[in-house]
């Protein structure tokens, strides 16, 4: 992986952060609860020959349903990446692998 595609990683998993905070906030759950319940209540109280009407609130609660998917998409697609930053090996040795490296080379 070169040092463009790590530096994206790092940006989706920077996102990624900040929709698990956005999901896990008490005031984002409560609220999206609320809301739906309110546009479900409305879509259940409507009489069934209000067509229109009962369709609008249907594509409010879908549409509400799509802004949490796609938070939902972020927070996965920052973990992938997360997890795909941490499967790929050091290219560095380490201290002690260039240190014996160097005094066999050097013969001692």
């Amino acid at each position: 992986m070169n040092e463009e595609e790590t530096v994206k990683r790092e940006k989706e998993i920077d996102r990624g952060n900040k929709a698990k905070a956005i999901l896990d906030s008490e005031i984002f759950q409560e609220s999206f609860t609320a809301v739906r319940a309110d546009y479900m209540e409305s879509w259940e109280k409507s009489t069934l020959d209000d067509s229109d009407k009962r369709e609008k609130i249907w594509m409010m609660v879908a549409h509400l349903d799509d802004v949490k998917s796609h938070i939902v998409s972020v927070l996965q697609t920052g973990l992938m990446s997360q997890q795909q930053l941490a499967d790929i090996p050091s290219i560095k040795p380490s201290f002690e692998e260039d240190s014996g490296r160097l005094r066999t080379f050097l013969g001692g």
